[in-house]
């Protein structure tokens, strides 16, 4: 098959970024920060967390925020040093 998968969409992006905030710890209440409706938010973010571009979107923001990360203890560790 020869098709471009479309990426997530902006509320799809803004409820992973909300999930990561929050540590994963709550997707119901990250898909109503997200804008999702407070009485479909729980059956909502379950179906987001199985969307292969949310997971895909969800992959690449959780390697960049470790990546960031990895940036900084460098630094500090540098600065410590000094």
């Amino acid at each position: 098959m020869d098709y471009v998968m479309r990426k997530a969409t902006a509320q799809q992006k803004l409820f992973v970024d909300e999930y990561l905030k929050m540590r994963k710890k709550n997707q119901t209440q990250a898909a109503i920060n997200a804008g999702y409706s407070p009485r479909s938010a729980s059956s909502q973010s379950s179906q987001l967390l199985k969307n292969p571009k949310v997971l895909e979107y969800l992959r690449e923001r959780e390697s960049q925020l470790e990546s960031e990360l990895r940036q900084e203890f460098v630094f500090d560790a540098l600065e410590a040093r000094k």
